[in-house]
């Protein structure tokens, strides 16, 4: 009985599929009336190849550096975390007595960046913590399984 059910199920899918075509996704060209502008497909921005481009390179160069430069440190409590997203990595953690140059470098770049990139560090159930490992500020996540778990699902990847 589950197989005959299963068949008349695939069969009915193959009608309603060879049926239904294309003519659903392709514009309607019947009508002879412009579309409105919002229904319209947006125009992609170009490129940006000119002085404003390379001026917001350079200044993301420059803050990547000095956040480099703000990791070092002695003990844990020297260190917090520096979570701003692009052009930062997520998950950073620098000098505490680095963190105010280092908010007006990213004011400098939001500010010289007119098109630059926005996205926020994902955290998860995750629980993250500045520490000094060789002298060096880093983060420690107090269950790495959660977020390994997570992507795992998000990227549709079994165990």
């Amino acid at each position: 009985m589950t197989l005959i059910c299963l068949v008349i199920a695939v069969a009915l899918w193959y009608v309603a599929y060879s049926l239904e075509g294309d003519a659903r996704w392709l514009p309607d060209t019947a009508h002879s009336e412009e579309q409105p502008e919002w229904l319209r497909p947006a125009v992609d921005s170009p490129v940006r190849t000119d002085d404003i481009a390379a001026s917001c390179a350079a200044t993301e160069a420059e803050l990547r550096a000095s956040v480099e430069s703000a990791r070092i440190c002695t003990v844990d409590s020297d260190c917090t975390l520096f979570d701003y997203g692009y052009p930062i990595e997520c998950m950073t953690s620098v000098s505490r007595l680095q963190i105010t140059p280092l908010r007006l470098a990213y004011r400098n770049y939001e500010q010289k960046c007119e098109f630059r990139v926005y996205y926020d560090c994902p955290t998860g159930g995750v629980e993250r913590r500045p520490v000094c490992v060789n002298n060096k500020c880093s983060v420690t996540l107090n269950d790495p399984e959660v977020l390994t778990e997570e992507t795992l699902d998000y990227l549709g990847i079994d165990r």
